[in-house]
């Protein structure tokens, strides 16, 4: 298990990365940059 450092601190870089998908130029993106994005993501949270 990690430490709570580690957990609190990749807690917070997956709370802000997905901020960025819920503001509003993410709408505005081609559907093509949000499935570049979207496998992105998956490959981060997994």
């Amino acid at each position: 298990p990690q430490s709570w450092d580690d957990d609190e601190k990749d807690a917070w870089q997956v709370f802000t990365f997905k901020n960025l998908f819920e503001q509003e130029h993410w709408r505005m993106m081609t559907s093509v940059d949000r499935a570049a994005l979207e496998s992105i993501r998956d490959q981060l949270w997994c």
